[in-house]
Order: C-alpha cells, then structure tokens, then sequence
C-alpha cells in the first residue's frame, strides 16, 4: 500500500508492473535482462527479510504483496485453497498460476520463510520469457504439504544452468463482495476510495477535534482499492482482478498521548481489533498526527490540490521532508509515517 502525493501515480504504476503477453506454457513477463534472475525469483529475493529495512514500516492500506499474504501454513494445514478463475497457466502478473487437477489456483513467492522440507513429485512445467530470456520453471508438491498450499519452485536459465529455487505458496483472493462493501458504508467509518475520502468525514472531524484537544478519542478507517481495467494491461487485471475491490480497515486511537493504528475484521458478527500476520501491518504507535494541505506539485498531476493527515513521530517534518524520503534512493532519508487521511480536489 506506497501513500502521499504521487498516490494516483503509484497505483497506475502498480497496474503496469510486472506485465507481459501469458500464454499456457510460454509465458511472457517483461522486466528482465541478459542472464538476470526471473521476474517471480527477482521477487522473492528482494522482499527476503534479510533485505529489508527495519526502521522502514510498511505504510497500512497498500495493494502490495504484504497486503495480500495469508499467515504462515503450517505443516498438513488445509486451508481450503479456491481456484483462481482465470484459463491461463503460467508466470504473469507477478503470480505464478499452477494447475492442479482440473483447476487453476495462483502462488506467490512465500512470505515466510521455510527449512527442511522434502521435495516431491513434478507438477508443473512453465518457461517465463523476458524479451531476451527465457527461464524455465519446475514446480514441486512438498511432501509436508499433501494439500499443495506450499509448493517449491526452481527456475533455470536458458541453457538450463539452476537459478535459483524458492518456495511458492498459495495466494488467495482477497476481493470483497457488494454485501461488504454496502456493511462498511453502513458502520460509520472514514472511507477512502483510492487513496481520496469519500465518506465518513464528520466523524474523522469530531476524532480530529477531540484529539486535538488532549481527549481520547477513536475512528475507524475503512480504505477501499478498485482496479481499472483501462490502466493497466490485459495480463495484470487477469492475475489480480479477483483482489479487488479490496478492503483494508484499521482503528486508530489516542489515549491523550500516544496515536496507536490496529488492524480490523470482520468476524462474521462484528468488526473486532484482530491481526493476521503476513496479511496485516502490526500495530503501529505515533506521537503525532500532522495536517498537511496544499497544491499539486506537479502539472501533469492528477488534483489540482490535497489535503491529508498523517501519523509521525518527529512534528518538525513537512509533507515535503516525507515525500522526500520516500522516493529518495538513499535509504537513510526515510522517514516512517503513516497516512490516516487524504482528500484529492481532482482536475
């Protein structure tokens, strides 16, 4: 999910990521060079843990990989894998989509890591092609895994050198229904639609209002994603159409002194604070909650202005001092924030 200014634009790129022509067996995903690592394994290797920056959070309500996860298989666990409706096998999208009897279901590098495991019979043959590569994929059932939740993918070069091998594991839709989506317009929540408010803007007024003033106060944020068609290419929307419309909901609380941000669902009866790790952000905690408005940065913006909220714990920072450590390749120049509310005058 990441936020700010350049929201719009980070969306429309997310949509051309990772994008190529998806055949059954060829599979186009452009992206890679001359005896580089596949656009699947490239992923996996750059979201391993032992990479990633600590200090920097995940800011809540992305449509990324760390959104979509599920927790941690365990061992023989089944939960209840559902095909993926889509007619084409093979590695687009980012995703890898495996037929496993008469059905499709869609794999994702794992988001957690995995040890001692036995590998087992072949159960799917692919070739990943770049515009000047070709990498070839063999899939493996994994004998602690009878279920296929979990799977192991080697990836080979075009004269079959072993690139790298990595586990794979299944990857559930995380769209939601009109039921949903009609039950949320309904709780009285802060509602963001694509990153701009949409509702819920005068209970967002009296938690302002109150936390301003020193007094606890709660809301409930519900950030709803939608995938346009339109902007993005025809193989992206088939590997993620069944993830949206998506949404992520969390509450946000002030005790009088701290600002905490705590992930929600709905447990069939009611909406309840509950985490569920690889698909949530933890909970957060910040000293501050900053009100930043002011005009687009950019001509070819998409809104002529914003006006946002944001959760910090440095109330020196400007938007700007953000901004920049988000898109600055210099890793020391991150500063961690989190976006609670943002509203778009749109052109």
């Amino acid at each position: 999910m990441r936020n700010g200014i350049i929201i719009t634009g980070l969306l429309l790129v997310l949509c051309l990521a990772g994008c190529g022509s998806a055949q059954e067996v060829d599979v186009t995903t452009p992206g890679n060079t001359p005896g580089s690592t596949s656009n699947l394994q490239s992923q996996a290797i750059a979201e391993s843990p032992d990479d990633a920056d600590t200090q920097s959070p995940v800011i809540s309500g992305s449509p990324d990989k760390a959104d979509i996860q599920i927790p941690l298989y365990e061992s023989g666990e089944d939960v209840g894998m559902i095909p993926y409706d889509t007619e084409t096998a093979g590695v687009y999208g980012g995703y890898i989509f495996i037929p496993l009897g008469e059905e499709i279901y869609r794999f994702y590098p794992a988001s957690d890591h995995y040890e001692g495991l036995t590998k087992g019979e072949l159960l799917y043959e692919c070739i990943e092609e770049s515009i000047t590569e070709k990498y070839p994929h063999s899939v493996y059932a994994l004998e602690e895994y009878p279920n296929h939740e979990l799977l192991y993918d080697e990836c080979r070069d075009s004269e079959g050198n072993l690139l790298n091998e990595i586990y794979i594991e299944y990857s559930p839709a995380i769209g939601v229904s009109t039921e949903d989506l009609d039950r949320i317009a309904k709780s009285g929540y802060l509602i963001l639609e694509d990153g701009s408010v949409t509702g819920g803007e005068d209970v967002w007024t009296d938690f302002y209002e109150k936390a301003s003033s020193g007094k606890s106060a709660t809301v409930r944020i519900a950030k709803i994603h939608t995938l346009d068609p339109e902007r993005c290419s025809p193989e992206y929307y088939e590997a993620v159409k069944a993830d949206y419309p998506s949404i992520f909901i969390t509450e946000l609380s002030f005790d009088g002194a701290v600002y905490q941000v705590s992930p929600v669902h709905y447990d069939g009866n009611e909406y309840t604070i509950s985490y569920l790790p690889g698909y949530d952000n933890p909970m957060t905690e910040w000293k501050y909650l900053m009100h930043y408005a002011g005009e687009a940065p950019y001509e070819f913006s998409l809104f002529s202005a914003y006006d946002k909220y944001v959760l910090v714990n440095d109330n020196s920072v400007t938007w700007e001092d953000l901004e920049h450590g988000m898109l600055s390749s210099q890793m020391g120049d991150y500063i961690p924030y989190e976006e609670v509310y943002c509203e778009y005058t749109w052109k």
